[in-house]
C-alpha cells in the first residue's frame, strides 16, 4: 500500500513538474538587453551640395564652363526627383537616433516613438525594430501618423527594410503615402558600406509609372563622388563624377559631347580629359 501511494505521489509530482516545464517553455522571452543598431541616415540620401555651393560666375568666361553647367543641370534634376522625395522620410528616420527605444512585450519588438516637425508639418513616428537571428539581420518598420497629409495617415506603414548586423548593407522599401490603403511600392533603396566607400542605389518600382525601373546609383569614396542615372525607357546611362576638395570632375552622357567624357578643372572650367 505504501509503495502504491508513493508511486502515485511521484506520478503526480512528475505531472506537476511537466506542467511547470511546459509553462516555462511557453513563457514570453525576456526582453533583449540591447536593441538593434539603427542603420545610418545616409542609407537614405545622397550629398550633392558641391554643386549647390559652387555656382557659376556670370562672366564672359562662362562659356568655358559648359561641362560643369551640364553636370549641374543633371544633378539638379536628380536632386528634385530623388533627394526631395526622400527628404521627409530621411528627416523622420534620422530623428530616431536621439530617441531611446522601448521594448514592447506584445509584438516582441523595440519601438522608437517620437514626433518630428518638418516644414510646419507634424509626423508622429513609431519605428519598430526586431532581430532575425537566422538571417543575421535587423528588421525595420516605420509607422507614421499625421493629419498634415492628404489623406491623413493613421499608423501607416510608410517604409520598411532590413540591415545586416554590423550595418554594412541593407535595403529600404518606400510605399506610396498618397494611397495608404493600397500599399503600393514606390522606391527601393539598396545601400552598402565598406571602409571609406559607400553606395546607395535608388530604383523606381512604382508599377505603371513612366520612370518604372529607372535606377540612380550614388557612390562615394573619401572625397570622391559619382552619380549614375539609368533611364530604362531609353536604355541609356548618364554619369557625373566630382572630387569635393579639388573641385574637378566630369560628365559622361549619350546626349552630350557626342557621348564622350567632358571634364572640368578646379575652377570648373572646361578642360581636356586626362
Amino acid at each position: 500500500m505504501m509503495k502504491r501511494i508513493s508511486f502515485k505521489f511521484v506520478t503526480v509530482l512528475l505531472i506537476i513538474l511537466s506542467l511547470v516545464l511546459v509553462n516555462c517553455s511557453e513563457k514570453d522571452p525576456v526582453a533583449p538587453t540591447e536593441s538593434p543598431v539603427l542603420p545610418p541616415a545616409e542609407s537614405m540620401k545622397i550629398d550633392v551640395s558641391f554643386f549647390q555651393k559652387s555656382g557659376l560666375a556670370k562672366t564672359s568666361a562662362m562659356t568655358t564652363k559648359n561641362n560643369f553647367l551640364n553636370a549641374s543641370l543633371r544633378v539638379a534634376f536628380i536632386n528634385t526627383a530623388v533627394v526631395l522625395t526622400m527628404s521627409i522620410p530621411t528627416a523622420v528616420f534620422a530623428a530616431a537616433a536621439s530617441t531611446p527605444p522601448v521594448w514592447n512585450d506584445n509584438d516582441k519588438k523595440f519601438h522608437w516613438i517620437y514626433t518630428v516637425n518638418y516644414n510646419q508639418l507634424t509626423f508622429k513616428a513609431d519605428l519598430a525594430g526586431s532581430l532575425d537571428s537566422q538571417a543575421g539581420e535587423a528588421v525595420w518598420e516605420m509607422y507614421i501618423t499625421s493629419n498634415a497629409t492628404k489623406p491623413t495617415l493613421d499608423n501607416y506603414l510608410w517604409y520598411e527594410g532590413r540591415s545586416k548586423l554590423g550595418n554594412k548593407s541593407g535595403w529600404w522599401l518606400i510605399y506610396d503615402s498618397t494611397k495608404p490603403t493600397e500599399k503600393k511600392s514606390v522606391l527601393r533603396l539598396d545601400w552598402s558600406y565598406k571602409d571609406t566607400e559607400s553606395t546607395v542605389v535608388f530604383k523606381n518600382v512604382l508599377a505603371g509609372n513612366e520612370g518604372e525601373n529607372d535606377v540612380l546609383t550614388y557612390w562615394a569614396n573619401a572625397t570622391e563622388r559619382k552619380v549614375t542615372y539609368f533611364d530604362n525607357s531609353k536604355q541609356e546611362t548618364a554619369e557625373v563624377y566630382w572630387e569635393i576638395t579639388k573641385g574637378t570632375g566630369y560628365v559622361l552622357a549619350p546626349d552630350y559631347n557626342n557621348g564622350q567624357k567632358a571634364c572640368w578643372d578646379e575652377n570648373q572650367n572646361d578642360v581636356a580629359c586626362p
